[in-house]
Protein backbone atom coordinates (compact mmCIF):
# COMPACT_ATOMS: atom_id res chain seq x y z
CA UNK A 1 0.00 0.00 0.00
CA UNK A 2 1.95 3.07 -1.22
CA UNK A 3 0.46 6.91 -0.08
CA UNK A 4 2.61 9.93 -0.18
CA UNK A 5 2.42 13.58 1.57
CA UNK A 6 -0.30 12.15 3.81
CA UNK A 7 -2.79 11.08 0.68
CA UNK A 8 -2.57 14.75 -1.36
CA UNK A 9 -1.67 13.14 -4.39
CA UNK A 10 -0.55 10.50 -5.67
CA UNK A 11 3.41 11.47 -6.94
CA UNK A 12 6.92 11.31 -5.98
CA UNK A 13 9.25 8.07 -5.52
CA UNK A 14 6.05 5.87 -4.42
CA UNK A 15 4.69 6.74 -7.39
CA UNK A 16 8.02 5.82 -9.61
CA UNK A 17 8.28 2.63 -7.42
CA UNK A 18 4.49 1.57 -8.48
CA UNK A 19 5.17 2.50 -12.16
CA UNK A 20 7.81 0.07 -11.82
CA UNK A 21 5.84 -2.69 -10.15
CA UNK A 22 3.41 -2.44 -13.08
CA UNK A 23 5.32 -3.70 -15.24
CA UNK A 24 6.94 -6.74 -13.20
CA UNK A 25 4.72 -7.52 -11.24
CA UNK A 26 0.89 -6.96 -12.80
CA UNK A 27 -0.35 -9.54 -10.77
CA UNK A 28 -0.18 -7.63 -7.66
CA UNK A 29 -2.98 -5.35 -6.07
CA UNK A 30 -1.96 -2.24 -5.21
CA UNK A 31 -3.89 0.57 -2.96
CA UNK A 32 -3.18 3.76 -3.05
CA UNK A 33 -4.12 5.95 0.37
CA UNK A 34 -5.45 9.27 -0.99
CA UNK A 35 -7.05 12.27 1.37
CA UNK A 36 -10.22 12.61 -1.08
CA UNK A 37 -12.10 11.21 -4.02
CA UNK A 38 -10.76 14.02 -5.83
CA UNK A 39 -6.80 12.49 -5.89
CA UNK A 40 -5.57 11.16 -9.45
CA UNK A 41 -4.25 7.53 -9.07
CA UNK A 42 -2.44 5.79 -11.25
CA UNK A 43 -3.88 3.24 -13.42
CA UNK A 44 -4.52 -0.04 -12.51
CA UNK A 45 -4.61 1.26 -8.67
CA UNK A 46 -7.23 0.84 -6.22
CA UNK A 47 -7.70 4.38 -4.18
CA UNK A 48 -8.75 3.85 -0.65
CA UNK A 49 -9.80 6.88 1.36
CA UNK A 50 -7.99 8.29 4.27
CA UNK A 51 -9.07 7.51 7.56
CA UNK A 52 -12.13 5.18 6.26
CA UNK A 53 -13.41 1.94 7.59
CA UNK A 54 -11.58 0.39 4.30
CA UNK A 55 -8.53 2.01 4.68
CA UNK A 56 -7.99 1.46 8.33
CA UNK A 57 -8.42 -2.40 7.41
CA UNK A 58 -6.35 -1.89 4.00
CA UNK A 59 -3.45 -0.53 6.20
CA UNK A 60 -3.60 -3.62 8.58
CA UNK A 61 -3.31 -6.15 6.08
CA UNK A 62 -0.87 -4.84 3.68
CA UNK A 63 2.33 -6.94 3.10
CA UNK A 64 4.03 -4.06 1.89
CA UNK A 65 3.66 -0.25 3.15
CA UNK A 66 5.04 2.29 0.85
CA UNK A 67 5.63 6.35 2.33
CA UNK A 68 7.32 9.40 1.63
CA UNK A 69 6.49 10.65 5.18
CA UNK A 70 6.05 9.42 9.17
CA UNK A 71 3.61 7.02 9.70
CA UNK A 72 0.49 8.19 11.83
CA UNK A 73 1.27 8.54 15.93
CA UNK A 74 -1.58 5.76 16.44
CA UNK A 75 0.13 2.86 14.33
CA UNK A 76 1.08 0.32 14.57
CA UNK A 77 3.07 -2.32 12.01
CA UNK A 78 2.51 -6.46 12.08
CA UNK A 79 5.46 -8.17 12.84
CA UNK A 80 4.97 -9.51 9.22
CA UNK A 81 5.06 -6.45 7.36
CA UNK A 82 7.31 -4.48 5.75
CA UNK A 83 7.77 -0.33 5.81
CA UNK A 84 9.09 1.09 3.07
CA UNK A 85 10.75 4.91 3.48
CA UNK A 86 11.49 6.71 0.25
CA UNK A 87 11.99 10.50 1.84
CA UNK A 88 11.19 13.08 -0.59
CA UNK A 89 13.95 14.83 -1.69
CA UNK A 90 17.91 15.16 -0.52
CA UNK A 91 18.29 16.55 2.40
CA UNK A 92 20.13 18.70 3.50
CA UNK A 93 18.55 20.72 6.50
CA UNK A 94 18.63 19.36 9.89
CA UNK A 95 16.95 16.39 10.58
CA UNK A 96 16.73 13.60 13.04
CA UNK A 97 19.14 13.89 16.21
CA UNK A 98 20.07 17.23 15.02
CA UNK A 99 16.53 18.67 14.72
CA UNK A 100 15.53 17.12 17.99
CA UNK A 101 18.19 18.71 20.24
CA UNK A 102 17.89 22.13 18.05
CA UNK A 103 14.37 21.99 18.90
CA UNK A 104 15.19 21.35 22.13
CA UNK A 105 12.27 18.23 22.50
CA UNK A 106 11.84 16.25 25.66
CA UNK A 107 12.93 12.81 26.12
CA UNK A 108 9.70 11.74 25.93
CA UNK A 109 8.91 13.78 22.14
CA UNK A 110 11.81 12.27 20.63
CA UNK A 111 10.48 8.90 21.74
CA UNK A 112 7.59 9.73 19.78
CA UNK A 113 9.07 11.06 16.99
CA UNK A 114 11.02 8.06 16.34
CA UNK A 115 7.73 5.98 17.02
CA UNK A 116 5.93 7.59 14.53
CA UNK A 117 9.44 7.75 12.10
CA UNK A 118 12.36 5.54 12.26
CA UNK A 119 11.29 2.58 14.33
CA UNK A 120 8.57 2.30 11.63
CA UNK A 121 11.45 1.84 8.78
CA UNK A 122 12.25 -1.54 7.59
CA UNK A 123 14.25 -0.58 4.33
CA UNK A 124 14.67 3.53 3.46
CA UNK A 125 15.94 4.86 0.35
CA UNK A 126 18.76 6.77 -0.45
CA UNK A 127 20.92 8.64 -3.22
CA UNK A 128 24.41 8.58 -2.37
CA UNK A 129 26.86 6.64 0.60
CA UNK A 130 27.28 10.34 2.08
CA UNK A 131 23.05 10.09 2.61
CA UNK A 132 23.44 6.60 3.77
CA UNK A 133 26.20 7.65 6.61
CA UNK A 134 23.87 10.70 7.50
CA UNK A 135 20.66 9.04 8.17
CA UNK A 136 22.19 6.32 9.93
CA UNK A 137 24.20 8.97 12.64
CA UNK A 138 21.38 10.98 12.55
CA UNK A 139 18.21 8.70 13.25
CA UNK A 140 20.28 5.62 14.82
CA UNK A 141 18.79 3.75 11.97
CA UNK A 142 20.36 0.06 12.06
CA UNK A 143 17.93 -1.40 8.92
CA UNK A 144 18.32 -2.13 5.45
CA UNK A 145 18.94 0.86 2.92
CA UNK A 146 18.51 0.56 -1.05
CA UNK A 147 21.34 3.04 -2.04
CA UNK A 148 20.49 3.92 -5.50
CA UNK A 149 19.17 7.24 -6.37
CA UNK A 150 16.04 8.53 -5.83
CA UNK A 151 12.77 6.66 -8.20
CA UNK A 152 10.97 10.20 -8.58
CA UNK A 153 14.15 11.68 -10.35
CA UNK A 154 14.60 9.13 -12.84
CA UNK A 155 11.95 10.62 -15.28
CA UNK A 156 13.73 14.04 -14.98
CA UNK A 157 16.81 12.71 -17.03
CA UNK A 158 15.22 9.78 -19.10
CA UNK A 159 14.28 9.65 -22.70
CA UNK A 160 10.87 11.29 -22.12
CA UNK A 161 12.17 14.62 -20.59
CA UNK A 162 11.70 16.36 -23.23
CA UNK A 163 8.14 15.57 -24.09
CA UNK A 164 7.11 15.87 -20.74
CA UNK A 165 8.25 19.13 -20.38
CA UNK A 166 6.52 20.17 -23.82
CA UNK A 167 3.52 18.54 -22.51
CA UNK A 168 3.51 20.50 -18.85
CA UNK A 169 4.25 24.32 -20.40
CA UNK A 170 1.53 23.64 -23.29
CA UNK A 171 -0.91 22.91 -19.58
CA UNK A 172 0.52 25.82 -17.72
CA UNK A 173 0.04 28.20 -20.94
CA UNK A 174 3.34 28.92 -21.48
CA UNK A 175 4.17 29.74 -24.65
CA UNK A 176 7.37 28.77 -26.68
CA UNK A 177 9.24 32.10 -26.87
CA UNK A 178 8.83 32.51 -22.92
CA UNK A 179 10.82 31.92 -20.28
CA UNK A 180 8.85 30.18 -17.14
CA UNK A 181 10.38 31.02 -13.71
CA UNK A 182 9.44 28.88 -11.09
CA UNK A 183 9.49 30.30 -7.65
CA UNK A 184 9.53 27.40 -5.01
CA UNK A 185 10.02 28.67 -1.28
CA UNK A 186 10.11 26.15 1.50
CA UNK A 187 8.38 26.43 5.04
CA UNK A 188 10.08 28.05 8.01
CA UNK A 189 9.42 25.72 11.17
CA UNK A 190 9.47 28.63 13.34
CA UNK A 191 5.93 29.47 11.02
CA UNK A 192 4.39 26.44 11.48
CA UNK A 193 0.18 27.15 12.71
CA UNK A 194 -0.27 23.37 13.43
CA UNK A 195 0.93 20.32 12.32
CA UNK A 196 1.74 20.49 8.31
CA UNK A 197 0.77 24.11 8.37
CA UNK A 198 2.90 26.93 8.53
CA UNK A 199 2.45 30.80 7.16
CA UNK A 200 3.91 31.58 3.76
CA UNK A 201 7.83 33.52 3.79
CA UNK A 202 6.47 36.06 1.12
CA UNK A 203 10.20 37.30 0.78
CA UNK A 204 9.74 37.61 -3.41
CA UNK A 205 7.94 40.26 -4.07
CA UNK A 206 5.70 38.67 -6.84
CA UNK A 207 4.30 42.16 -8.24
CA UNK A 208 7.14 43.81 -8.55
CA UNK A 209 9.26 40.52 -10.02
CA UNK A 210 6.47 40.20 -12.43
CA UNK A 211 6.78 43.73 -13.39
CA UNK A 212 10.71 43.15 -14.08
CA UNK A 213 10.42 40.19 -16.15
CA UNK A 214 7.51 41.48 -18.18
CA UNK A 215 5.45 39.54 -20.60
CA UNK A 216 7.97 37.45 -22.08
CA UNK A 217 8.57 35.57 -19.10
CA UNK A 218 6.05 33.63 -17.05
CA UNK A 219 6.51 33.32 -13.15
CA UNK A 220 4.81 30.71 -11.19
CA UNK A 221 4.52 30.59 -7.45
CA UNK A 222 5.17 26.55 -5.93
CA UNK A 223 4.54 27.45 -2.24
CA UNK A 224 4.98 24.66 0.13
CA UNK A 225 2.49 21.96 0.41
CA UNK A 226 1.81 23.26 4.21
CA UNK A 227 1.09 27.35 2.82
CA UNK A 228 -1.74 29.30 1.73
CA UNK A 229 -0.83 31.24 -1.09
CA UNK A 230 -2.06 34.78 -2.90
CA UNK A 231 -1.20 36.24 -6.25
CA UNK A 232 -0.97 39.95 -6.98
CA UNK A 233 -3.55 41.04 -9.79
CA UNK A 234 -2.30 40.98 -13.26
CA UNK A 235 -1.13 43.47 -15.23
CA UNK A 236 -0.68 43.70 -18.88
CA UNK A 237 3.33 44.50 -18.99
CA UNK A 238 3.76 42.24 -16.35
CA UNK A 239 4.73 38.18 -16.31
CA UNK A 240 1.47 36.36 -16.02
CA UNK A 241 1.96 34.85 -12.10
CA UNK A 242 0.47 31.08 -11.78
CA UNK A 243 0.14 29.57 -8.22
CA UNK A 244 1.34 26.10 -9.14
CA UNK A 245 1.14 25.06 -5.70
CA UNK A 246 -1.80 22.37 -5.83
CA UNK A 247 -0.09 21.37 -9.33
CA UNK A 248 0.25 17.45 -8.70
CA UNK A 249 3.60 16.70 -10.09
CA UNK A 250 6.43 18.62 -8.88
CA UNK A 251 8.50 16.57 -11.89
CA UNK A 252 6.50 18.43 -14.38
CA UNK A 253 7.65 21.87 -13.11
CA UNK A 254 11.18 20.94 -12.72
CA UNK A 255 11.01 20.06 -16.51
CA UNK A 256 8.97 22.81 -17.55
CA UNK A 257 10.88 26.34 -15.48
CA UNK A 258 13.75 27.93 -17.23
CA UNK A 259 15.05 29.22 -13.93
CA UNK A 260 14.52 29.22 -10.76
CA UNK A 261 14.36 31.14 -7.65
CA UNK A 262 14.58 29.24 -3.92
CA UNK A 263 15.87 29.27 -0.35
CA UNK A 264 16.41 26.27 1.40
CA UNK A 265 14.27 24.10 -0.35
CA UNK A 266 16.10 20.30 -1.93
CA UNK A 267 14.57 21.64 -5.03
CA UNK A 268 17.88 22.31 -5.80
CA UNK A 269 19.16 18.79 -6.60
CA UNK A 270 16.62 18.20 -8.73
CA UNK A 271 16.90 21.47 -10.43
CA UNK A 272 20.53 20.46 -10.41
CA UNK A 273 20.05 17.13 -12.30
CA UNK A 274 18.11 18.84 -15.55
CA UNK A 275 20.74 21.87 -15.31
CA UNK A 276 18.63 24.73 -15.06
CA UNK A 277 20.24 28.19 -13.01
CA UNK A 278 19.02 29.13 -9.59
CA UNK A 279 19.16 32.41 -7.36
CA UNK A 280 18.78 31.57 -3.48
CA UNK A 281 16.54 34.35 -1.85
CA UNK A 282 18.13 34.08 1.34
CA UNK A 283 17.48 37.05 3.55
CA UNK A 284 16.75 34.79 6.70
CA UNK A 285 19.80 32.72 6.27
CA UNK A 286 21.57 33.35 9.56
CA UNK A 287 18.97 33.04 11.54
CA UNK A 288 17.32 30.36 9.92
CA UNK A 289 20.81 28.62 10.16
CA UNK A 290 21.34 29.21 13.39
CA UNK A 291 17.85 28.86 15.27
CA UNK A 292 14.99 28.04 12.69
CA UNK A 293 16.39 24.91 11.33
CA UNK A 294 19.87 24.41 10.47
CA UNK A 295 21.47 22.43 8.10
CA UNK A 296 23.50 19.27 7.77
CA UNK A 297 26.27 21.00 5.91
CA UNK A 298 27.35 24.59 5.29
CA UNK A 299 24.38 26.09 2.84
CA UNK A 300 26.44 28.76 1.39
CA UNK A 301 29.14 25.74 0.04
CA UNK A 302 26.39 23.76 -1.34
CA UNK A 303 24.14 26.19 -3.10
CA UNK A 304 24.68 26.16 -6.78
CA UNK A 305 23.79 29.99 -7.40
CA UNK A 306 24.27 33.22 -6.40
CA UNK A 307 23.02 34.19 -2.82
CA UNK A 308 20.73 37.38 -2.51
CA UNK A 309 18.77 39.18 0.40
CA UNK A 310 16.54 41.31 -1.22
CA UNK A 311 13.88 41.84 -3.52
CA UNK A 312 16.07 44.57 -5.21
CA UNK A 313 19.51 43.31 -6.76
CA UNK A 314 19.94 44.26 -10.45
CA UNK A 315 21.63 41.36 -11.32
CA UNK A 316 18.38 39.15 -10.82
CA UNK A 317 16.83 39.12 -13.75
CA UNK A 318 17.80 41.34 -17.23
CA UNK A 319 14.79 43.55 -18.53
CA UNK A 320 15.08 41.51 -21.63
CA UNK A 321 13.19 38.02 -22.96
CA UNK A 322 16.23 36.25 -22.77
CA UNK A 323 16.03 33.85 -19.54
CA UNK A 324 18.89 34.83 -16.91
CA UNK A 325 21.85 32.04 -16.51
Amino acid sequence: MPTSYAGRSATDSPLAIVGELRQRRPDLRIRWGVADHGQWTPPGVEPVLLRSAEWYDVLARAVVVVTNTDMEPWWRRRSSQVVVQTFHGYPSKAMGRQQWEGLELAPSQVVAQRRRGVDTWDLILTPSPEMTRVYRDQYDYHGAVHERGYPRDDVLIGPQAAALRAAARRQLGVADDQALVLYAPTWRDNQAVRARAAGSADLLDLARAARRLGPGFVLALRGHRFHQTSLPPPHPDAAPVLDVTEHPEINDLILACDAAVLDYSSLRFDLALVRRPMVFLVPDLAEYAATTRGFLYPFEESAPGPLVTDNGRSAWWPRSSTCPV
